[in-house]
């Protein structure tokens, strides 16, 4: 039978606007009404910082590899040493920090209780956001936060719930010393303050100071998972397609969860991108109009499980205008899938340039085209020794298409050429334990780190 959620059991860049002007200049553009543009993408050369979650090793192995140019690798606080185009370690003590090239691939995997887990090290930042987070007495979540910085940070939690912010003590202000991973665990502070919940809540971040990596991590009867940020609030989001975790008979369940960040309500249409055009997932979501009402400062979810049928399946969701005259509210949203492990997938930055991925024994790649023109990605494997093969490409037509990565040892380096793909990597088992991991790849690349930049074009 499938599995069934018991809801009783369970419970950067920073815009930039800068303008040197002549008065009379400055006094007409601020008079002319306002005007929609699309935001353009600035190609950003140089390094990056990534650090890596690990797991607690009393419950199975944590394993980081990690493949680039010029990679350089220390525990947290600790002196990055010698540069390699490859590492591998095994069980570190304490989150790695990785040192690298825009297209560096640095994956952190572990078996945890018997399922699995694992992310892309991630940058630092200062916002993030997650939707479908359990925090009941059979499933437990924490927010990891490393502050790979020499200076102090600290962060401020809100949490929604389906009808409205929850206050919760002691999530305000919370510090993070420089070098240090804090594990900020939610139940704890739920049942300090007191506050229970029977259904999943969505929890937004904002550094107060500083800037930090997180994720979400997830375990107990519905399985373990790491989870990484959504992309942030925006009214138009692609969650890559995501498989289902086989479980005990014919499945397993997948619910899409949604929070409205908007002061007023909203009404989101639901697609699924297939194998054809994008077709609706859920009633009052059709092309022509309506959706799904969504109340301002809410988290809502829809049980997707009969909807996707067990296809792998991209979701494109469009905030609308709940009435006339209304604007469209900014949303985020994310997948979760639930058999007898746990895996999800937020709303993902389309992926530009390339990237290098290490080599994942029956590793696949799912790719999401939310666009109408093909796109074209291409695999190209390098051996142990970072000798290039041959390159293999696969067109994808506008729906989602999975591509098995098709290497054991070495890497494999992933370019793509198309608007708007979204691409993660898929790992189903880890030696003798299957299960899922779902690791976005994200933005960036051989290309540059594309960084998306807002600007009033009222003002100049």
């Amino acid at each position: 039978m499938p599995h069934t959620l018991d809801w009783r059991r369970l419970q950067p860049f920073a815009a930039v606007a800068v303008a040197v002007l002549a008065v009379a200049v400055l006094v007409t553009a601020l008079l002319a009404p306002g005007r929609a543009v699309p935001d353009p993408l600035v190609a950003v050369a140089g390094d990056r910082t990534v650090a890596c979650p690990v797991g607690d090793p009393v419950f199975g192995q944590t394993t980081v590899t990690g493949e680039g140019e010029e990679l350089r690798w220390s525990a947290l606080g600790g002196e990055l040493g010698e540069a390699a185009a490859r590492f591998s370690l095994t069980d570190p003590e304490q989150t790695v920090v990785v040192t690298g090239d825009q297209s560096m691939g640095v994956l952190s995997t572990a078996v945890q209780r018997g399922a699995l887990v694992g992310a892309f090290c991630a940058t630092p930042s200062a916002t993030g956001w997650w939707d479908g987070v359990w925090v009941t007495d059979t499933q437990e979540s924490a927010l990891i936060l490393t502050n790979v910085d020499d200076t102090s940070a600290s962060v401020t939690l809100t949490v929604y719930s389906q009808i409205g912010p929850v206050s919760v003590k002691g999530l305000r202000q919370i510090p993070i010393d420089r070098y240090e991973t804090r594990v900020v665990d939610l139940n704890t502070f739920f049942r300090d303050a007191g506050v229970t919940v029977d259904k999943p809540v969505a929890i937004e971040l904002k550094a107060d100071t500083g800037r930090v990596v997180s994720y979400l991590r997830s375990q107990g009867e519905l399985g373990e998972d790491w989870r990484q940020s959504s992309v942030g609030p925006t009214t138009d989001l692609v969650i890559p397609g995501v498989p289902t975790v086989q479980g005990e008979g014919e499945g397993a369940s997948r619910y899409l969860f949604i929070t409205n960040h908007g002061d007023t309500a909203t009404k989101v249409q639901v697609l699924g991108q297939g194998t054809g055009a994008a077709v609706p997932l859920a009633a009052g979501t059709s092309e022509e109009g309506g959706g799904i009402t969504i109340q301002p400062q809410t988290t809502t979810f829809l049980d997707l499980s009969q909807a996707l049928a067990g296809e792998t399946i991209g979701i494109v969701l469009h905030s609308l205008a709940y009435r006339e005259g209304a604007d469209p509210q900014a949303i985020t949203a994310a997948l979760v899938v639930v058999g007898t492990d746990m895996g999800s997938v937020a709303a993902q930055p389309e992926m530009s340039g390339g990237m290098v991925i290490p080599a994942v024994k029956d590793a696949s790649l799912v790719v999401t085209n939310p666009g109408e023109q093909a796109a074209r990605v291409v695999l190209t494997p390098r051996d142990a020794e970072g000798v290039l093969g041959t390159p293999s490409e696969t067109q994808v037509n506008p729906g989602t298409l999975s591509i098995p990565l098709g290497v054991e040892a070495g890497s494999v380096d992933v370019t793509v050429d198309g608007d708007g793909v979204r691409v993660v990597l898929i790992v189903p088992r880890i030696g003798d334990t299957a299960g899922l991991i779902v690791a976005p790849l994200g933005a960036g690349g051989a290309l540059g780190l594309n960084v998306t930049i807002n600007y009033d074009p009222t003002l100049g």
